[in-house]
């Protein structure tokens, strides 16, 4: 249980470090950035909170803005919106997981088959 918090807490801290080094270069450029995220892991009080206010706030308006809001006008159904959005994300979460974690998997079992390094 301590390893799966202490891996959430790095994956937190190396995300937000990130993006807060290139906001950093985007204002050194003049640019005005918000912060991705607002201490999601330190001033939450309810999951709802964690999730809509606190953290990734950009994929949050991305999301809302882009999917939420426009699927709720075609559809005047906000539970379908919902749904819609809920899949959109979870595509998106697995577009972004496929190369981390399968694609290298895949590129060595290639490597290995190919008939130059077969003996």
């Amino acid at each position: 249980y301590c390893s799966r918090i202490a891996r959430l807490v790095l994956f937190y801290l190396a995300l937000n470090n990130l993006f807060e080094l290139s906001a950093f270069g985007a204002n050194a450029k003049g640019s005005v950035t918000e912060r991705l995220f607002d201490s999601p892991l330190t001033k939450s009080k309810t999951p709802t909170e964690f999730w809509t206010k606190r953290w990734n706030r950009m994929v949050h308006k991305l999301l809302k803005g882009g999917i939420f809001e426009p699927a709720a006008l075609c559809f005047q159904n906000k539970k379908v919106a919902m749904f819609l959005t809920f899949v959109v994300s979870g595509l998106y979460h697995e577009y972004c997981w496929i190369p981390m974690f399968y694609y290298p998997k895949y590129i060595q079992e290639l490597s290995q088959n190919h008939p130059k390094n077969a003996s």
